[in-house]
């Protein structure tokens, strides 16, 4: 549905994003859907050796067999929890170690999303886009905090108490 047409491609693309921001002095971010995590854990685990942070991508309509007919937001926590399981399953067996770090394709998210993510151990992630309104996708950010915040249990739209860290896009 998206991105490289070839995990050889998908290899250069990755590549040249690392050294993109590494002749700005940056290191990145590398949020990595599941299946990819299989075909390029050499990469991975030289970049992260290197100083970039590995975190989990996932868009659950395109993962696995397909059978999550939703964006992240449009699962209750009951499917967030399933679908996280399975994903990182998928991603640790790839590279050996569980993600840390979170963010859910087109910055879909729900009330439960936050609790969820504590509860299953992840330190952080990237959730929100403040400013996004786009309810066909369950990725409604309007009026969101823009600054990094711990999350919240009840409401996502608010700061909260949880261990885990937000850094809105």
């Amino acid at each position: 549905a998206s991105g490289p047409r070839s995990y050889e491609e998908s290899r250069r693309f990755i590549e040249g994003y690392v050294a993109c921001a590494a002749r700005h002095g940056f290191p990145v971010s590398l949020m990595i859907h599941p299946e990819v995590t299989h075909h390029h854990a050499d990469l991975f685990d030289r970049l992260e050796a290197e100083g970039h942070c590995l975190g989990l991508h996932l868009h659950p309509w395109k993962f696995s067999d397909g059978h999550y007919k939703a964006h992240f937001g449009g699962l209750d926590a009951t499917g967030q929890i399933a679908i996280l399981s399975e994903a990182v399953a998928m991603w640790q067996a790839g590279l050996g170690r569980r993600p840390l770090y979170f963010r859910p394709g087109t910055f879909s998210a729900n009330d439960a999303t936050f609790g969820v993510l504590e509860d299953l151990g992840f330190r952080g992630g990237s959730i929100s886009i403040p400013g996004r309104v786009y309810p066909d996708l369950n990725a409604v950010w309007a009026g969101a905090v823009p600054d990094p915040h711990r999350g919240n249990r009840v409401f996502r739209q608010l700061p909260g108490d949880l261990d885990f860290v937000n850094i809105p896009l």
